[in-house]
């Protein structure tokens, strides 16, 4: 489990702790303990409960290196603006703000493992420094792995119904023909890729009805460059941006479906 699962899972019970204003109660919620550690992090200093602009910006790279969602934010968590961070503000911001809420989200949508030779998967965090010995512009393979999985979580995405040809909903808005979701960039195997996923067509609706209109036409055999293209009969399409040479093997997982590994 990635920190941003974590602190996602934990969120709700320690912003109820916290507005419960009891130091006992306040004190056994982990997640909180968790955050007043880091509190005290940045300020190099244990029970501090104000940390000045001046001490925050000498602190920024350290800060960057682990917290990268936290460095850019001072002005964001200085909520009355007088340059010093509180506790309680940094508390209420962790906890409260929206707009981290929606990055951590962001976050967790894509995750990087490294499988060993037994199969067991080892999380890879480039902001940690515990794996700071294989991270850089892209993670390479390790000595002690055999493969890099990488996987993407799209949210809010069903049919509306359960037939095939009906509407595919995205957050509720209607995804149509030719459009598609992108994946936040990732890191793995020493290169660096996209994954983009097509929910209902890979060709738009125009495209669509003048590939129906040629005569003759005979979509399996439609080649451009090295790869075939998708068919016009093509329910939904997934493709991923990598260097040249490189080999991608992918599984589907629908609700509490699994697909078998496809080359």
């Amino acid at each position: 489990m990635s920190k941003f699962d974590y602190f996602l899972l934990n969120r709700e019970a320690a912003r109820d702790a916290f507005e419960e204003e009891v130091a006992a109660f306040g004190e056994s919620d982990q997640l909180l303990q968790e955050l007043r550690i880091v509190y005290d992090w940045i300020a190099e200093e244990k029970g501090l409960m104000k940390i000045s602009s001046r001490h925050f910006k000498q602190r920024l790279p350290e800060i960057h290196k682990k917290f990268p969602l936290l460095a850019a934010n001072f002005a964001r968590m200085d909520a009355n603006g007088d340059c010093w961070l509180e506790w309680t503000e940094f508390a209420e911001f962790c906890l409260k703000d929206e707009r981290l809420l929606m990055m951590m989200k962001r976050h967790t949508s894509i995750a990087v493992y490294g499988v060993d030779f037994t199969g067991a998967r080892n999380y890879k965090d480039e902001t940690d420094a515990h794996f700071a010995v294989d991270v850089g512009t892209a993670s390479s393979i390790l000595p002690w792995e055999k493969s890099h999985v990488v996987e993407w979580r799209i949210h809010g995405l069903q049919l509306a119904g359960s037939e095939k040809g009906l509407p595919v909903l995205l957050n509720g808005a209607q995804m149509r023909a030719g459009q598609s979701i992108a994946s936040p960039p990732f890191r793995a195997a020493g290169v660096c890729g996209v994954l983009r996923f097509w929910p209902v067509n890979f060709w738009t609706e125009p495209q669509l009805r003048k590939k129906a209109a040629e005569p003759g036409f005979d979509v399996d055999k439609e080649k451009e460059g090295y790869y075939l293209m998708p068919g016009v009969n093509t329910w939904c399409c997934l493709g991923v941006d990598l260097p040249p040479g490189s080999h991608l093997q992918l599984k589907f997982y629908v609700g509490r479906y699994r697909f078998d590994l496809r080359e």
